[in-house]
């Protein structure tokens, strides 16, 4: 479970740096931590690596966020390029 973490951490670390495909390591963490979520709810209590619900219901929304984030369209950055398109025409 500490490796997962890491990952997570590491991966939101390098979608942060905006770098040419940065989206990619977004999704990537977002999907990891919300199979540890799902994992974390569906799991007894008891059973190893599981935090408990709160801390998995925490974890599922900073999930959906951070892809929602990730997956949206950025029409600023679109309407920049066409507008040099145009003025390099």
């Amino acid at each position: 479970m500490t490796t997962l973490a890491l990952v997570v951490l590491l991966l939101v670390l390098l979608a942060a740096l905006q770098t040419s495909g940065w989206r990619i390591p977004a999704i990537s963490a977002s999907i990891a931590a919300g199979a540890w979520a799902i994992s974390c709810l569906l799991a007894p209590p008891g059973a190893a690596g599981n935090e408990g619900h709160a801390w998995a219901w925490g974890v599922l929304a900073w999930a959906v966020l951070t892809l929602a984030t990730a997956v949206w369209p950025r029409t600023r950055n679109q309407s920049v390029a066409a507008e040099a398109l145009v003025q390099g025409a």
